[in-house]
């Protein structure tokens, strides 16, 4: 490690300040001196040349202000002041050391500039995450107009039964207040009866009806699949979303969901009895839904005749 000269100021110099100035300096060089040593370059530098300009002839100040420089990676204010100090009155051994001293600053010099980056802009790519298309996933439960018709006509048959339930009551309890002579011959009260059956009758059928519907209403909400938006947006035409969607041979393949009731992936069963009527992806349509509500009507039918006269046969 380089250390700093121990040359006083005016050791070299041949014009020697007075005493008083030649005193301060000499105290400024011992400063200067310490703070090289403690390593603090910046504050030691700066006593050294304010040394250096009360004792402008102490040459050795140049020297030993060379050395803080290099210290400070100012290497052209170092090579600066050794030059300075090389044209001062020097032995040449010493001389000769200054100016490998002087070589050995420059090409680190000239390393430290070739080292330093550029300051330049890079574009650099950023990549964008792509979000995977969703994919499509079965979603079941489809609230459609058939389904809203059905579980229409439901409550309107359950209000039907109710009606015809109250005024098949009414009818029954005149018949047996029904007193013949007073309130009329034994046809007038067989007409009360008729009527009374009738009103039954309707209510019952009313009632298995409003039953059957909700059933139904209940099965074309839960077997079918909901309407899923396209999230991907529109598709060319000649794309094969745009293609008609050919049928598959596994699509006629029995479903592994029991409660399905072995339906494929786009039919739902209704089970009536011993019977079961299965409903296609083509019962979606207007007109099959149509369809499978005149099946319903004719079993509702069917159920409330079994129902009223099953006893008389």
């Amino acid at each position: 490690m380089a250390s700093i000269a121990l040359a006083a100021p005016g050791a070299l110099g041949q014009t020697q300040p007075d005493g008083p100035t030649l005193t301060e300096a000499q105290q400024l060089y011992d400063r200067g001196r310490a703070l090289y040593q403690e390593g603090r370059y910046e504050e030691a530098v700066v006593e050294l040349e304010h040394a250096l300009a009360l004792d402008p002839s102490a040459s050795v100040l140049l020297y030993n202000i060379g050395l803080v420089y290099e210290k400070l990676g100012q290497f052209d204010r170092s090579v600066e002041f050794l030059r300075r100090y090389l044209e001062a009155e020097i032995p040449p051994e010493e001389r000769a050391r200054i100016e490998a001293t002087i070589r050995r600053i420059e090409g680190a010099s000239t390393h430290h500039r070739e080292a330093t980056p550029e300051t330049r802009i890079v574009q650099v790519p950023v990549p964008v995450p792509v979000l995977p298309r969703r994919q499509d996933t079965p979603s079941f439960g489809r609230a459609d107009t058939i389904f809203f018709v059905t579980a229409g006509a439901a409550v309107v048959a359950l209000g039907a039964a109710a009606v015809t339930g109250a005024l098949a009551l009414s009818e029954q309890s005149a018949v047996e207040r029904f007193v013949v002579g007073d309130d009329g011959d034994l046809e007038g009260r067989d007409a009360l009866a008729a009527n009374a059956n009738d009103f039954a009758l309707a209510s019952d059928v009313s009632l298995i009806s409003a039953g059957v519907l909700a059933v139904g209403a209940t099965l074309l909400y839960a077997l079918r699949r909901a309407d899923r938006p396209d999230v991907d947006g529109p598709r060319p035409a000649g794309s094969r979303a745009s293609e008609p969607e050919q049928e598959s041979p596994d699509r006629a393949r029995p479903s592994s969901r029991p409660w399905m009731l072995g339906a494929r992936d786009d039919e739902y069963r209704v089970v009536f009895g011993g019977a079961a009527t299965t409903q296609t992806g083509s019962d979606r349509r207007s007109g099959d839904g149509r369809g499978f509500l005149l099946r319903l009507s004719v079993a509702v039918g069917a159920g409330g005749f079994l129902a009223h006269f099953g006893g008389d046969f």
